[in-house]
């Protein structure tokens, strides 16, 4: 209820500072008179008596009273401290796969219309050539739109990626290539779908 942050941290401090008061006025009176209830004295027999106990237990009292609210503000900033490095985690997650689907939505159409334009002009000189590039683009496509996660082995995303680069050798020439060095231990590893083919 009366945390030691800002706007309000002066005033809740004094509200701690009267709650330590109080837990101590408690604390002083529940241990003279359990003392007093074991010796067979009367519960009140005058200030003196409770004066003692107060220089005993005031400082102690004081000190358990401020352990227990540091205690908890640390616990509550830990928190604090752990939520906002989720979210901030969560937002440049989303900010990076943003990235990504606007570099992929923009490269994508022009690399569509490219490779029809390559595959209206082979039909009459290379029909089978043709009907490969074809075949390859369906792939990509489906490959582009599959709905079975964000992320992908390696090895499946260079697979799609040879496919890719056979497409633009058609439509750019044959002086394309593309050299891959990946070892095996990489190729089981996760990627984002598609990440490769805007790179490339």
């Amino acid at each position: 209820r009366f945390p030691l942050v800002r706007p309000h941290r002066g005033r809740n401090a004094l509200v701690h500072l009267a709650g330590g008061a109080v837990f101590s006025a408690v604390q002083v009176a529940a241990f003279t008179a359990m003392h007093l209830v074991a010796a067979g004295q009367p519960l009140w027999p005058g200030p003196g008596a409770y004066g003692m106990t107060a220089l005993q237990h005031v400082p102690y009292d004081l000190v358990l009273y401020g352990t227990v609210v540091a205690v908890y503000h640390a616990v509550a900033f830990h928190r604090a401290y752990l939520s906002r490095t989720l979210a901030d985690a969560q937002l440049e997650a989303r900010l990076a796969r943003a990235e990504l689907d606007e570099l992929q939505a923009g490269l994508q159409p022009r690399f569509l219309f490219e490779t029809l334009d390559a595959i209206s002009h082979r039909l009459e000189g290379d029909p089978a050539g043709a009907r490969r590039a074809v075949a390859d683009l369906s792939e990509l496509l489906r490959w582009s739109m599959a709905l079975d996660g964000p992320e992908v082995p390696l090895h499946r995303e260079l697979e799609i990626l040879d496919q890719y680069v056979a497409l633009r050798r058609q439509h750019l020439g044959g002086g394309v290539r593309l050299e891959v060095e990946a070892g095996e231990t990489v190729r089981g590893a996760l990627v984002p779908r598609l990440l490769l083919q805007p790179l490339v």
